[in-house]
């Protein structure tokens, strides 16, 4: 029988349906190869590369097709069939899989470091991110990089600011001095960017920050800086509890759009292009109890509430 005849068209017709049905399994497979290799934890770029936009171009691909079979089957009636049925349903997968903040499977997983990492800061900061989870830690489910990275405020009186929030300088971590929390050598400092300027991408996207290399292949990044407080140089060994700069507003994350300040620790010493490693802050109080080696979680509930650690510095050897 001819192509275009009711039968055919039962069937689900011939040329760009049948095309379509064909083709409607390439994203899910292409996803579970994709998983696969990232499961494998085979460090590098490369993963980082198949995360990010690896997983997006399958997510668009899945769109595309969606869209394409949702065409098809307006023009080839009828709309349910056997066939396209399970060709929508291979796309959908593709589609919600593909966009599932799934945390970044770094090859350092399992193999925390052996620095003991000290809060930088004084007084009680509230954990807005930070821990293992994606609950938790928002920066797990979307950064290869900031896997175990964490983002501290300061809350007073259950507000993180005073007055104008749309204004920095009515934040209260806005300002206050950051402290190196451990010994290394300054391999990158970003200056310059003012406040509310928002690079939302490239190194700039950290705004004003500090790169340390705490151990051999560990980098730390302390982000969101102000401009101007900046006080190592390049090539300078900074010492535990020595102070860095202070917090301000510069750069931009989409997960924390207000002043806050960001750690993280990292393979390598080019923004973005390394992967988390796990870490440990020793000796600090959360919620009043003492910590002897720990990762406070962070969170924020549907109302908007922190439910992160409040945590501090325990001011060990009259430090902070």
């Amino acid at each position: 029988m001819a192509p275009g005849t009711d039968e055919d068209t039962a069937r689900g017709g011939g040329g760009w349906a049948a095309l379509w049905e064909r083709v409607a399994w390439l994203p899910l497979f292409a996803l579970i190869g994709a998983l696969l290799y990232l499961g494998a934890r085979p460090g590098g770029t490369a993963p980082i590369f198949v995360y990010m936009t690896g997983r997006l171009l399958i997510g668009m691909l899945s769109l595309a097709l969606f869209i394409w079979g949702l065409a098809v089957s307006m023009l080839k009636r009828p709309f349910i069939q056997g066939r396209r049925l399970r060709a929508f349903s291979f796309v959908t997968l593709s589609l919600i899989a593909s966009n599932y903040p799934l945390p970044y499977p770094s090859s350092r997983e399992g193999r925390p470091s052996s620095v003991e990492f000290e809060l930088p800061v004084a007084g009680e900061w509230v954990v807005l991110w930070g821990g293992e989870g994606r609950d938790e830690n928002r920066l797990a489910g979307f950064y290869p990089d900031q896997r175990w990275g964490m983002h501290l405020v300061r809350e007073v009186d259950g507000a993180i600011h005073s007055g104008d929030a749309s204004e920095s300088a009515q934040h209260h971590c806005h300002g206050e001095q950051v402290f190196a929390p451990a010994r290394g050598e300054v391999v990158g400092v970003v200056d310059g960017i003012e406040d509310d300027v928002q690079v939302t991408s490239g190194s700039s996207a950290f705004g004003n920050h500090l790169v340390i290399r705490v151990a051999e292949g560990e980098y730390l990044f302390l982000t969101q800086l102000l401009a101007g407080s900046l006080a190592p140089k390049l090539g300078d060994v900074v010492e535990r509890g020595q102070p860095l700069a202070r917090v301000g507003a510069s750069g931009y994350s989409p997960v924390s759009p207000m002043p806050h300040l960001g750690l993280h620790l990292q393979t390598s010493p080019t923004p973005t292009e390394g992967e988390g490693i796990p870490w440990s802050f020793w000796r600090y109080q959360a919620g009043g109890v003492e910590v002897a080696r720990g990762l406070p979680p962070g969170g924020v509930g549907r109302d908007g509430a922190l439910l992160g650690a409040r945590v501090s510095h325990s001011g060990r050897s009259g430090e902070f």
